[in-house]
């Protein structure tokens, strides 16, 4: 029995032992998926201006300055970094946001009247014509709440020499490598533009919630989209600059709870008083 007594203990402790080796592997292999290779990521650049006299060309070949985009002081502009000859990661995240674009769109906020998409290609050896077929292909995918296909002027796709695009990759800490000679290494993310030029918000992924999507249009506009809604929305959430989406503020909750039951007791309080003056 004593024997029995002194093992269990040694037991409990090798198991707890076991137990945190786990745990300490399994973090491990989760910081070594989502480790971002040499070289590659978004540096958080919230408030940092985008220059905008930059030129560029869109899908027909028409000479553009960013300037053009921003002429609207109320849209905010949904910036999509990418090349256009991407094999992968940029097809995705193309698909994810003309998803999200079709999300908002349902919920009243339409493309080109209350913001803005434009895609930069980051590789200089990009052309008009391709980005005319990342274009075609992207712009299918989204439809006005009526059906119909929405304005092509309401998402751009943008190719320049280098000494334009770095500048503004720059500005919204965008980090990518040349992977060959042909392919580049390079982060998922898109960027949100107040009107007034200025980084707002980033997502991060292939695919964007329709309320991070939602809530970071109404938020870079500083209110001048949305309605009413979005504004208790806000109230509500927060911006996870870590997770790069919108979360729950607790405090927000606990106000609200406390509204609610200071009605109630106020509420209760007129009804005995009133019931006390009726008899």
């Amino acid at each position: 029995m004593p024997i029995q007594q002194k093992r269990r203990p040694k037991l409990l402790k090798s198991g707890l032992l076991f137990a945190l080796l786990l745990l300490a592997l399994a973090e491990t292999m989760r910081a070594e998926e989502t480790r971002e290779p040499e070289g590659v990521g978004v540096d958080r650049h919230e408030g940092q201006a985008v220059p905008l006299d930059l030129p560029f060309r869109d899908e027909n070949g028409e000479q553009r300055l960013l300037r053009d985009f921003f002429a609207d002081r109320r849209r905010p502009v949904v910036l999509v970094p990418a090349y256009f000859t991407c094999p992968r990661l940029c097809s995705y995240v193309f698909q994810g946001v003309a998803e999200a674009m079709n999300k908002a769109s349902e919920d009243g906020l339409a493309p080109g009247r209350d913001y803005q998409v434009v895609s930069i290609s980051f590789d200089p050896r990009d052309t008009p014509d391709r980005a005319a077929q990342k274009a075609v292909q992207s712009r299918a995918r989204v439809t006005n709440p009526n059906g119909t296909p929405i304005d092509p002027s309401s998402w751009v796709f943008l190719t320049g020499p280098e000494s334009s695009i770095k500048p503004v990759m720059d500005a919204i800490g965008y980090r990518y490598r040349t992977d060959g000679e042909t392919d580049f290494t390079h982060t998922a993310a898109i960027a949100l533009i107040t009107p007034e030029a200025q980084v707002a918000r980033y997502l991060f992924g292939v695919r964007f919630a329709e309320r991070d999507f939602r809530l970071g249009l109404v938020e870079a506009s500083r209110g001048r989209i949305g309605g009413t809604t979005d504004q208790i929305l806000l109230y509500c959430f927060r911006y996870d600059s870590v997770e790069g989406k919108y979360t729950p503020f607790a405090m927000a909750f606990v106000r609200i709870g406390a509204g609610i039951t200071l009605l109630v007791l106020a509420g209760a309080v007129f009804f005995l008083l009133r019931r006390e003056r009726n008899t």
